[in-house]
Formats: structure tokens, C-alpha cells, sequence
């Protein structure tokens, strides 16, 4: 009889302990003055105009985390989740909004590693839904690194997998969806479109199409309309230092001015480019040294950089 009492009592002492932790929890992340509580005991983090609640939908006028001289400020912040798809093992953020992002992460004078960049394996334990994210602006050390970010996207078995995503930096506008996987060396393959600057008042847009592993080499390929009608193709290395590329752009005719007569028009060109941000690339919109035809347009003719 006393192991049954014991053992009674043991349960109902467990089952009342794991009523308690939920009661705590909910009013922790539940309410506002709980969620209020909660934020106060992060070190370093500092919320203004705080309203909603941890555990659903909250906003705030302004979010400031500080560590020593590391800053991270956002503007106009309003996240909204839904708890109850932690029942299905999945974390969904339906809405992550904010105006803008300043990071300021100043140097802290040790040797920079030059090395090759890693990044790590992902392996959630939730599968992750995101519904809208939008970022209208991010700027790391007074310097705006893009704006106008939307993006949806869910976990799969497969890895991230990327809806939609838009994003501007300065004249710059790029649209795309694809398959990232967290994972080795990064494999991506996506699709979409790159607005470049209009020029000679002509709109210039690249139709993507990027394969390969985001730690080692992406292969590229864009079919080029508007200003220049032609073939992009090429790779990069988005995480080696310097950001070495190779392009390779041909187009059946290309003339760099509407201004400019008909015997100035280029056929069968071919424009080739390698560098990198150290040494630099040759202006894609360079034009050629070929010499003019009296009649026609220029004879056919390579531009290397």
C-alpha cells in the first residue's frame, strides 16, 4: 500500500509541477506584462513602445541589443508566430516585418583570417515556415548593404526552400525562388531576374539561372533583354576573398547608342571578363576597339579584359 501511495503521489506531485511550468510559461509569454518580465532580464537588450505579447504577436518602436561596442539596432519591428504549430514539430513566423536594420560591429584590431570561408552544417530539430519577412533597409557600419527585402520560404526534407525572395541594392533589383541546401558545400540551384541600370534610356533585365555550391563555385547563366539582347554565361566564388568571377557575355548585335549610325552596330560580339573586386573587371558596357566599315555594320569582333 505505501509504494501505491508513494507512487501516487509522485504522479499527482509530477502532473502538478508540469501544470505549473505551462501556467508559468503562459503567463511569461502570454501576456504582456509576463512578456514585459521576460524581455527586462536579456542582457544588454533595450525595447521601445513594447506591445503584444511573446507568445503571438508583438511590436516595437524600436529593438537595441548592445554588447560592448557591438550594436544592433532595428526600427519599427512587429514579428507575429504561431505556437500551436510546435505541435507538428514546425516553427511558423507568419509576419517579421521591419523598417530598418543598423548593425555596427566595429574592428576589434586582431588579424584578419584570410582563410576560406565555413559555414555549418543546419540540421534544425523543427521544420521552419516563414510567411513574410520584409526588410525595408540594412546597413552594416553607416553603409546601406541592401533595402527592400521580401521573402517567403519553408523547410523542406530537402532544405530551405526558397519561394520568393526580392531584395535592392543601390540600382540593382533581383527576383528569385530555388533550392538552398544548408548542408556540405552549400548546393543552391534558383531561378530568376536581375534588373540592371537602364541605359540609353533603355530598361536592361538578366534572366537567371544559378547552379552549384555556395561554398565553392556557382555556374551562371542569363539571357540578357532590353538594352543588350544576348547570352550571359559565367561562375563565381561568392565567398572567396575578393569575389573572383568569370564572365562571358555574346550577343548577335549590339549597338551602345540608339544615337549612333548603323555602321557602328557590332555583330557577333563577344565580350569576356576575369578578375576580381581587388584587381577588377572590365566595364561589361565598354565598347570594343573595332574599326568601322565604310559600309554595314562593324565586322565581327572580340573584346577580351
Amino acid at each position: 500500500m505505501n509504494i501505491k501511495r508513494t507512487a501516487k503521489i509522485a504522479g499527482v506531485s509530477l502532473i502538478a509541477l508540469l501544470l505549473l511550468v505551462i501556467v508559468s510559461v503562459s503567463l511569461l509569454l502570454g501576456t504582456q506584462a509576463g512578456s514585459r518580465w521576460a524581455l527586462a532580464r536579456v542582457p544588454g537588450l533595450q525595447l521601445e513602445n513594447f506591445q503584444g505579447r511573446l507568445g503571438g504577436q508583438w511590436n516595437a518602436e524600436r529593438l537595441v541589443w548592445q554588447q560592448g561596442e557591438d550594436r544592433v539596432e532595428v526600427q519599427a519591428v512587429a514579428f507575429a508566430w504561431t505556437p500551436a504549430c510546435l505541435l507538428k514539430m514546425t516553427l511558423c513566423i507568419d509576419r517579421l516585418h521591419a523598417g530598418q536594420v543598423l548593425l555596427r560591429f566595429p574592428p576589434n584590431g586582431a588579424p584578419s583570417d584570410e582563410g576560406p570561408v565555413n559555414l555549418p552544417a543546419l540540421k534544425l530539430p523543427l521544420a521552419l515556415q516563414l510567411g513574410d519577412v520584409q526588410l525595408g533597409s540594412l546597413q552594416l557600419d553607416g553603409v546601406e548593404q541592401l533595402r527592400d527585402l521580401k521573402l517567403a520560404a519553408h523547410w523542406t526534407a530537402a532544405g530551405l526552400q526558397i519561394d520568393s525572395a526580392h531584395l535592392q541594392r543601390d540600382a540593382l533589383i533581383l527576383d528569385l525562388n530555388g533550392l538552398l541546401k544548408p548542408e556540405g558545400d552549400w548546393p543552391l540551384t534558383a531561378k530568376g531576374q536581375l534588373q540592371l541600370p537602364p541605359q540609353d534610356g533603355q530598361p536592361w533585365t538578366l534572366a537567371l539561372d544559378i547552379q552549384g555550391d555556395v561554398l565553392k563555385t556557382l555556374l551562371l547563366k542569363a539571357d540578357s533583354s532590353g538594352y543588350l539582347s544576348g547570352v550571359l554565361s559565367g561562375e563565381l566564388q561568392p565567398l572567396a576573398e575578393h569575389l573572383p568571377a568569370r564572365l562571358k557575355l555574346t550577343a548577335e548585335h549590339f549597338k551602345p547608342s540608339a544615337a549612333l549610325p548603323d555602321t557602328l552596330q557590332l555583330d557577333q560580339l563577344l565580350l569576356t571578363a576575369e578578375g576580381n573586386l581587388d584587381s577588377g573587371y572590365p566595364d561589361p558596357t565598354a565598347r570594343p576597339a573595332c574599326v568601322p566599315q565604310k559600309k554595314g555594320p562593324v565586322a565581327p569582333c572580340r573584346y577580351r579584359g
